[in-house]
């Protein structure tokens, strides 16, 4: 290579160097640290505090009950007998009747129901929650009903739950800075309100004279139960959050019952007919067992949260 040449080829090169280095002391190179995008500083989203929320779940109910009824009429049979000193009943014989029926039920269907929730949470570190909530359930059309019934005697009634409450605890851990997975335990109550009504026709007598059976019983009742169960909880921002949780939930059983007693007495052909009546009827509910599914909104109140370290 010539001298000429071998001089040029210097030329440009150091012309090359000097300029490159005079953009990057300039600052206008785009890729430059000054023109970088900066970076966002991660989102808190707020765990710690008092929530409350409102919900929707279904359920299913399973629960067996049965209920029975029974009617004994005992009666005597007497002639007037009349002698030189007076008259009196003579007891000419008698005869007994017994009735009864038994009646079971049983639930095993799906039911809806609404729920309110309200709950305080601490968050440990930065992985780990613990918590407290108390939540109510208005739940719809679920009940056992009886319905056996003849134009002679009937048992027929509906015992209906109408509300449970929990208050309970969770233990949870975030496996993402918005998603936490939970377990839960507590301690739950159920309202169970309704009646069975008893009609057994009058054996012996009839028309406006008769004496048929006509017995309630009532139920109002609260049952003792526990729960647990787990769930996830997303934030959808700092406050505001969907839960999906799961719960099995077990309710202890009732029994109820009833019993009566009558005298009663009439004539008929020359006869005086006494009698003493016994009725009664009893209800049974075997322990109630429900698995939900509930999805609640809810709202995380208080003070915004200190900024931490993310998740490593």
């Amino acid at each position: 290579m010539s001298r000429s040449l071998r001089n040029a080829a210097v030329a440009v090169a150091a012309g090359m160097t000097f300029g490159t280095s005079s953009v990057l002391a300039d600052g206008y190179y785009a890729g430059s640290i000054k023109d970088a995008a900066p970076v966002p500083a991660p989102e808190i989203y707020q765990w710690d505090g008092l929530s409350v929320g409102v919900g929707v779940g279904v359920g299913r109910f399973d629960q067996d009950g049965s209920a029975k009824a029974w009617r004994k009429d005992e009666v005597d049979k007497f002639k007037k007998k009349c002698f030189r000193f007076g008259c009196k009943w003579k007891h000419k014989g008698g005869f007994d009747s017994a009735k009864g029926m038994h009646e079971h039920a049983s639930e095993d269907d799906w039911n809806i129901f609404g729920t309110v929730q309200i709950g305080y949470d601490k968050l440990l570190g930065d992985r780990f929650l613990i918590g407290a909530f108390a939540d109510f359930d208005l739940i719809k059309d679920s009940s056992l009903n009886f319905s056996e019934k003849t134009p002679w005697k009937s048992l027929t009634g509906e015992i209906e739950r109408e509300y449970m409450w929990t208050i309970g605890g969770r233990v949870g851990f975030l496996v993402t800075p918005r998603i936490l997975v939970y377990g839960l335990a507590g301690f739950s109550r159920m309202n169970l309100d309704g009646n069975v009504n008893v009609f057994f026709k009058d054996p012996f007598r009839y028309g406006s004279h008769s004496n048929h059976t006509d017995l309630g019983l009532s139920v109002d009742e609260t049952v003792d139960g526990w729960t647990a169960g787990g769930g996830l909880e997303a934030k959808f921002d700092k406050r505001l959050s969907l839960k999906i949780e799961y719960r099995y939930s077990n309710f202890d059983g009732i029994s109820a019952k009833v019993r009566e007693g009558d005298h009663d007495s009439w004539k008929k052909n020359g006869y005086l007919y006494t009698r003493d009546i016994t009725e009664g009827a009893k209800l049974n509910l075997d322990d109630t067992e429900i698995h939900s599914i509930r999805a609640v909104l809810s709202f995380k109140l208080g003070a915004d949260a200190e900024s931490a370290a993310p998740l490593k």
